[in-house]
Protein backbone atom coordinates (compact mmCIF):
# COMPACT_ATOMS: atom_id res chain seq x y z
CA UNK A 1 0.00 0.00 0.00
CA UNK A 2 1.68 3.02 -1.23
CA UNK A 3 -0.41 6.04 0.88
CA UNK A 4 -2.26 6.50 3.85
CA UNK A 5 -4.63 9.43 4.09
CA UNK A 6 -6.90 10.02 6.84
CA UNK A 7 -9.65 12.22 5.50
CA UNK A 8 -12.47 12.99 8.32
CA UNK A 9 -13.95 16.46 7.56
CA UNK A 10 -14.75 17.57 3.96
CA UNK A 11 -12.27 20.38 2.00
CA UNK A 12 -12.86 22.89 -0.84
CA UNK A 13 -11.22 21.57 -3.30
CA UNK A 14 -11.67 20.84 -6.73
CA UNK A 15 -10.66 17.20 -6.63
CA UNK A 16 -13.43 14.12 -6.74
CA UNK A 17 -12.93 11.93 -4.17
CA UNK A 18 -14.09 8.50 -4.62
CA UNK A 19 -15.16 5.65 -2.51
CA UNK A 20 -14.67 2.06 -3.84
CA UNK A 21 -17.26 -0.31 -2.73
CA UNK A 22 -15.80 -3.86 -1.51
CA UNK A 23 -17.71 -5.06 -5.24
CA UNK A 24 -15.82 -2.84 -7.20
CA UNK A 25 -12.55 -4.49 -5.21
CA UNK A 26 -13.51 -7.82 -5.19
CA UNK A 27 -14.52 -7.92 -9.23
CA UNK A 28 -10.83 -6.12 -9.70
CA UNK A 29 -8.63 -9.40 -8.30
CA UNK A 30 -10.98 -11.77 -9.02
CA UNK A 31 -10.66 -12.85 -12.38
CA UNK A 32 -13.26 -15.06 -13.03
CA UNK A 33 -15.60 -12.02 -11.40
CA UNK A 34 -18.17 -11.59 -14.07
CA UNK A 35 -17.48 -7.41 -13.51
CA UNK A 36 -14.02 -8.07 -13.73
CA UNK A 37 -12.74 -6.73 -17.62
CA UNK A 38 -15.34 -3.94 -17.03
CA UNK A 39 -14.14 -2.62 -13.87
CA UNK A 40 -10.78 -2.74 -14.41
CA UNK A 41 -11.53 -0.84 -17.66
CA UNK A 42 -13.23 1.56 -15.46
CA UNK A 43 -10.47 1.75 -12.91
CA UNK A 44 -7.95 2.38 -16.18
CA UNK A 45 -10.37 4.70 -17.46
CA UNK A 46 -9.93 6.67 -14.44
CA UNK A 47 -6.51 6.37 -14.04
CA UNK A 48 -5.05 9.82 -16.10
CA UNK A 49 -7.41 11.70 -13.76
CA UNK A 50 -5.66 10.65 -10.78
CA UNK A 51 -2.54 10.60 -12.12
CA UNK A 52 -3.41 15.04 -13.01
CA UNK A 53 -3.99 15.01 -9.06
CA UNK A 54 -8.02 15.81 -10.11
CA UNK A 55 -9.30 12.79 -7.79
CA UNK A 56 -8.44 10.94 -5.29
CA UNK A 57 -9.67 7.29 -5.39
CA UNK A 58 -9.90 5.87 -1.44
CA UNK A 59 -10.33 2.84 0.19
CA UNK A 60 -11.78 3.19 3.53
CA UNK A 61 -10.52 0.40 6.16
CA UNK A 62 -14.17 -0.96 6.76
CA UNK A 63 -14.18 -1.89 3.14
CA UNK A 64 -10.52 -2.95 3.01
CA UNK A 65 -11.94 -5.51 5.50
CA UNK A 66 -15.05 -6.60 3.83
CA UNK A 67 -13.32 -6.99 0.52
CA UNK A 68 -10.51 -9.38 2.31
CA UNK A 69 -12.66 -11.34 3.84
CA UNK A 70 -15.09 -11.73 0.38
CA UNK A 71 -11.73 -12.09 -1.33
CA UNK A 72 -10.60 -15.21 0.70
CA UNK A 73 -13.73 -17.37 0.66
CA UNK A 74 -14.49 -16.54 -3.55
CA UNK A 75 -10.87 -17.54 -3.84
CA UNK A 76 -10.99 -19.92 -1.12
CA UNK A 77 -7.65 -18.82 -0.21
CA UNK A 78 -5.53 -17.32 3.42
CA UNK A 79 -5.45 -14.06 4.64
CA UNK A 80 -2.19 -13.73 3.50
CA UNK A 81 -2.73 -14.57 -0.36
CA UNK A 82 -5.82 -12.43 -0.01
CA UNK A 83 -3.49 -9.32 1.32
CA UNK A 84 -1.24 -9.91 -1.36
CA UNK A 85 -3.61 -9.61 -4.17
CA UNK A 86 -5.15 -6.56 -2.22
CA UNK A 87 -1.86 -4.70 -2.60
CA UNK A 88 -1.23 -5.03 -5.33
CA UNK A 89 -4.36 -3.79 -6.84
CA UNK A 90 -4.32 -0.85 -4.61
CA UNK A 91 -0.57 -0.43 -5.94
CA UNK A 92 -1.41 -1.50 -9.82
CA UNK A 93 -4.50 1.69 -9.49
CA UNK A 94 -2.36 4.05 -7.09
CA UNK A 95 -5.19 3.94 -4.64
CA UNK A 96 -5.46 5.17 -1.22
CA UNK A 97 -6.79 3.60 1.83
CA UNK A 98 -8.49 6.01 3.88
CA UNK A 99 -9.04 6.07 7.78
CA UNK A 100 -12.10 8.09 7.39
CA UNK A 101 -14.04 9.30 10.85
CA UNK A 102 -13.27 6.95 13.75
CA UNK A 103 -16.63 4.30 13.93
CA UNK A 104 -18.17 5.07 17.44
CA UNK A 105 -21.33 5.45 19.86
CA UNK A 106 -21.05 8.89 18.72
CA UNK A 107 -20.66 8.50 14.95
CA UNK A 108 -23.19 5.30 14.19
CA UNK A 109 -26.18 7.54 16.27
CA UNK A 110 -25.64 9.99 14.17
CA UNK A 111 -25.86 7.69 11.23
CA UNK A 112 -29.07 5.84 12.86
CA UNK A 113 -30.74 9.47 13.96
CA UNK A 114 -30.39 11.24 10.67
CA UNK A 115 -30.91 8.87 8.00
CA UNK A 116 -33.12 6.44 9.59
CA UNK A 117 -35.65 9.82 10.61
CA UNK A 118 -35.59 10.41 6.48
CA UNK A 119 -35.75 7.10 4.39
CA UNK A 120 -35.68 3.57 4.63
CA UNK A 121 -32.12 2.49 5.65
CA UNK A 122 -33.09 -0.92 6.82
CA UNK A 123 -32.24 -2.71 3.38
CA UNK A 124 -28.69 -1.41 3.40
CA UNK A 125 -26.00 -3.83 5.38
CA UNK A 126 -24.49 -1.60 7.94
CA UNK A 127 -20.92 -0.96 5.89
CA UNK A 128 -22.74 -0.08 2.82
CA UNK A 129 -24.57 2.17 5.60
CA UNK A 130 -21.71 3.44 6.71
CA UNK A 131 -19.42 3.79 3.28
CA UNK A 132 -22.28 5.83 1.78
CA UNK A 133 -22.65 8.13 4.88
CA UNK A 134 -18.59 9.02 5.11
CA UNK A 135 -18.86 9.65 1.30
CA UNK A 136 -21.85 12.51 2.27
CA UNK A 137 -19.95 13.64 5.13
CA UNK A 138 -17.24 14.39 2.61
CA UNK A 139 -18.89 15.42 -0.81
CA UNK A 140 -17.51 12.22 -2.26
CA UNK A 141 -18.84 9.88 -4.71
CA UNK A 142 -19.33 5.86 -4.29
CA UNK A 143 -18.82 3.15 -6.81
CA UNK A 144 -20.35 -0.06 -6.62
CA UNK A 145 -21.49 -3.14 -9.08
CA UNK A 146 -23.58 -3.60 -5.33
CA UNK A 147 -27.68 -3.41 -6.59
CA UNK A 148 -29.00 -3.04 -3.07
CA UNK A 149 -26.37 -0.37 -2.23
CA UNK A 150 -26.93 1.60 -5.62
CA UNK A 151 -30.72 1.11 -5.01
CA UNK A 152 -31.18 2.07 -1.38
CA UNK A 153 -28.41 4.25 -1.18
CA UNK A 154 -29.36 6.52 -4.10
CA UNK A 155 -32.68 7.10 -1.91
CA UNK A 156 -30.81 9.36 0.25
CA UNK A 157 -27.59 9.68 -1.69
CA UNK A 158 -28.95 10.80 -4.87
CA UNK A 159 -26.70 11.20 -7.69
CA UNK A 160 -23.30 10.27 -5.81
CA UNK A 161 -23.67 6.67 -6.30
CA UNK A 162 -22.68 4.99 -9.34
CA UNK A 163 -23.70 1.73 -10.57
CA UNK A 164 -21.04 0.55 -12.65
CA UNK A 165 -22.01 -3.33 -13.75
CA UNK A 166 -23.59 -4.32 -17.22
CA UNK A 167 -25.38 -7.44 -15.35
CA UNK A 168 -27.91 -6.12 -13.97
CA UNK A 169 -31.48 -6.27 -15.40
CA UNK A 170 -32.73 -3.80 -12.59
CA UNK A 171 -30.60 -0.94 -12.88
CA UNK A 172 -27.96 0.43 -15.95
CA UNK A 173 -24.30 0.55 -16.18
CA UNK A 174 -23.65 4.24 -15.04
CA UNK A 175 -19.69 3.67 -15.99
CA UNK A 176 -20.24 6.02 -19.42
CA UNK A 177 -22.16 8.13 -17.32
CA UNK A 178 -19.30 8.58 -14.32
CA UNK A 179 -16.75 8.98 -17.32
CA UNK A 180 -18.36 11.63 -18.76
CA UNK A 181 -18.72 13.97 -15.87
CA UNK A 182 -14.70 13.90 -15.88
CA UNK A 183 -14.37 14.33 -19.48
CA UNK A 184 -16.39 17.17 -19.37
CA UNK A 185 -13.77 18.81 -16.20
Amino acid sequence: MKKLRIATKKKKTNKVGIFLDSSIIVASIDKDDKHNLEIRSLLNALKPYNEKQSLDIFIPHIVKAESLSRVMQKLDCSGKVALKLFDKFTNEFDLCLMGGPRIDQKFVDKIYSELSTKYSIRHLSANDLIIIFMAMELGAIVITCDVKMKSYGSKFYRKKIYFVSSHSKKLKNEAPLLLTEFYRN
